[in-house]
């Protein structure tokens, strides 16, 4: 049975998978601007006229669509598919989020860059480093450093780097009360991760998301800040929330943005 969502807002769901093997693609290039067609085996078509919002949540690209090819076949496939969607994805004119060259469902940059892009914008960061690990500035006597990868958003427990690794990724834990900021267009739930009881101008956190969202130009975004009397250090912006399901207020967001999305 399709969810409510689905059918209230009459999206048609389309997986990698589904169109890697099961549609037929009809793509043209008229008057100079692409025409993208996607035909299922049913004869509904899908196209990027100006009627159609694409909802891209593209946020994965696994191996294992292309488990059924020829081992030789497998990369350059991955290779030309990954293109293919780029561009497709990118044709759509009302799309809620743009492929780019770090994500299909926008660009999921990694951690040093996140802080990069953030700290441009006057945010406070955590410190890092990432290089050989003889030359770390850090010691066992720094207790709230987390040996981690530059990828992983979620892990913020401080560690102690593997015994064999030459060449690390690590950052100071930033003091203060953790929350994750959860933006789907232009509203924000504020989640704390703490039982700490803390004062927080709602507003201020609400105006704070949305210019995460600005910043890396994600319409859908979890972001994770710490609080630390009136100083706010920015963690991390994610594309995939992971704790999206566990409030119901969520929902609503999802629906008020789709019901703004679905007109203009």
């Amino acid at each position: 049975m399709s969810h409510p969502l689905l059918q209230k807002f009459h999206i048609i769901p389309i997986s990698l998978s589904q169109l890697l093997g099961n549609m037929e693609i009809f793509d043209q290039i008229v008057d100079g601007k692409p025409k993208i067609s996607w035909k299922f085996s049913s004869g509904k078509i899908i196209t990027n006229d100006n009627n159609t919002l694409l909802i891209n949540r593209v946020t994965e690209f696994p191996s294992s669509l292309f488990s059924d090819f020829h081992p030789d076949d497998q990369k350059y496939a991955m290779t030309e598919f990954y293109a293919y969607l780029t561009f497709s994805l990118y044709s759509f004119p009302n799309k809620t989020a743009y492929p780019g060259s770090y994500g299909l469902a926008g660009n999921q940059f990694p951690l040093p860059y996140q802080w990069k892009k953030a700290k441009e914008s006057g945010l406070l960061t955590p410190e890092f480093y990432l290089g050989a690990i003889q030359y770390c500035p850090y010691t066992e006597k720094n207790k709230n450093i987390v040996y981690t990868s530059i990828y992983n958003y979620y892990n913020w427990k401080p560690s102690q780097p593997q015994l064999d690794d030459k060449y690390i990724f690590c950052f100071e834990c930033p003091n203060g009360h953790p929350y994750l900021l959860l933006t789907i267009g232009n509203q924000t739930s504020i989640t704390p991760l703490s039982n700490a009881e803390v004062d927080i101008n709602v507003s201020f956190l609400e105006e704070y998301a949305r210019k995460i969202s600005f910043i890396f130009n994600h319409s859908i975004t979890e972001t994770l800040i710490f609080i630390n009397d009136n100083k706010i250090t920015f963690g991390m912006t994610s594309i995939v929330p992971k704790r999206f399901s566990q409030n119901k207020n969520n929902i609503e967001m999802l629906i008020h943005f789709l019901n703004e999305a679905s007109w203009s």
